[in-house]
Order: structure tokens, then sequence, then C-alpha cells
């Protein structure tokens, strides 16, 4: 080493930068398992949700003969601030395609209907836990877990949560005996008030998994299914696979469970 360089202007070795660039890799890969592991617990966490609504729901059922939100007696039997129904075995009409649902999203800002009666009821009766019963003079515009009382459960991701209606699925165009009628529990997301704005919940890559792991993995058939019908690019209209974009931040796609 030439008498003019001291050992402090000395530059790393190959052999330093390559622990160096080791380190970082551990890094790196730390996280991106970390955050695996935490996608991983929402999925599960979500479809723990599913399964205590379903269960809340065929108790409501066998206690009062009627779904909630459609009971007619609400306000009497359950409580003053839980909406009557009209008792006809749907919440609110079964006509439309459950799979946009705008109507659902749409109509719990009047806080009467059988929209926002569903999980106000399941709620007021002691049996599901998963918000606060609202007064009905206030329309829906935010999910559980905020400042505002609200019955409508918070899912595991940032605004997102469900929403419940009456609705057949179409299912996929080659196989109309897929069609299902059914009460749907709707994962959705919202930035700007549920009644606003229902923007979607999840990435293509999640919708799949969830799919997978707890239903069929396809997006129109079985009891877990994408929000549209046809193939339009968008995740949630995709009829036989889910479309994941390169950017797997991107939240694109709504999930169906249907409950009945």
């Amino acid at each position: 080493m030439p008498s003019y360089m001291s050992r402090d202007q000395r530059g790393f070795t190959l052999i330093e930068m390559s622990i160096v660039l080791v380190i970082i890799g551990l890094i790196v890969g730390g996280i991106l398992k970390g955050q695996e592991v935490i996608e991983s617990a929402r999925q599960k966490n979500v479809a723990a949700m599913y399964d205590q609504i379903r269960a809340a729901q065929n108790t409501f059922v066998d206690r009062y003969r009627a779904l909630p939100g459609d009971f007619n007696e609400g306000s009497t039997k359950i409580s003053a601030q839980v909406p009557n129904g009209d008792r006809n075995g749907f919440i609110a009409a079964a006509a439309g395609v459950a799979a946009s649902n705008a109507a659902a999203i749409a109509a719990i800002d009047g806080g009467a209907g059988e929209f926002f009666g569903y999980f106000q009821g399941l709620v007021a009766a002691g049996l599901y836990g998963g918000g606060q019963v609202a007064s009905t003079s206030s329309g829906m515009s935010v999910f559980s877990g905020t400042a505002t009382p609200s019955p409508l459960p918070q899912a595991p991701w940032n605004n997102t949560g469900f929403t419940a209606a009456s609705g057949t699925h179409e299912g996929q165009t080659a196989a109309p005996a897929s069609a299902l009628t059914a009460v749907w529990l709707r994962l959705a997301g919202v930035t700007d008030g549920i009644s606003a704005a229902a923007d979607a919940a999840l990435t293509g890559a999640s919708a799949y998994q969830i799919d997978q792991k707890f239903d069929d993995g396809v997006p129109g058939l079985g009891r877990i299914r994408n929000t549209g019908k046809l193939a339009t690019g968008v995740c949630g209209d995709a009829e036989t696979a889910y479309t994941v974009t390169a950017s797997t931040e991107t939240r694109e796609c709504d999930l169906l469970f249907a409950v009945d």
C-alpha cells in the first residue's frame, strides 16, 4: 500500500461488501416474510368473521323465525333502535345481482332499511359483537371501530368491512346452474363513506388466496365469489380466474360470502 494512503482511507474489501449485502438480503427477506404472515393472519381472521356471522344469523332465525333486518317486530322484541323489516324472506328485495349491489351500499345511508337492520339486529340481540347499536336516525357512513357508533363489522384491512343483502350471483355464463340466490356478505372498502363510495377492499392476490383457502378458488362458483360476472379486465368482474396486476398493492377486488 502506498505510504500516502492511511489505513483509515482504505475502502471496503469484497468480503466486507458481501457480508453487508447478505445482511441487507436477510433484512429484506424478513420484512417480506413478516408481511406474508400478517396477510395470512388477516385472511384467517376474515374467514373466522364469516363463520361467526353465519352462526349469528342461524341463531337469530331460530329465535325469531326471520332473517335479521327482515324481522317485522325488531323494534319491539329486540330494541327500539332496530328497524322493522317486511318479513318477506329477503334482506330488502331478492331481485338483482348481488354482484355490484350498489343498492346495498346506498340504502344503508337511510338508517331504517333492511340493509342497515341486518347487523343492527344481530348486535342488538347480543348475537354478534362486531360493532355497536347505532341510532336509526343516523345512516351508516362508516364501519365499526371509529368514533361513530356503527353495527357494521370492520374487516382486518384498513377502511374495509362487511355489509349484507339478499341477491342472486349469476355465476359463470357457461354454467347457469351456478347461479345462487342467498344472503351475501360483501367485503368492501370505503374511504368517503359507505353510501358515497364503495372502494375495492382487496388485491387480486388476496382475493384469490381467500377463495382458494376457504372455498374453491374460482370467482364465479362456490360460497365465496367475486362481486361480478363478466370478464372486463377488472379483478372483481373476472369470470373464471382472479386477475393479479403487476402492482400487488393495488386494491381492485371485493368478495361476496354466501351466508345461507
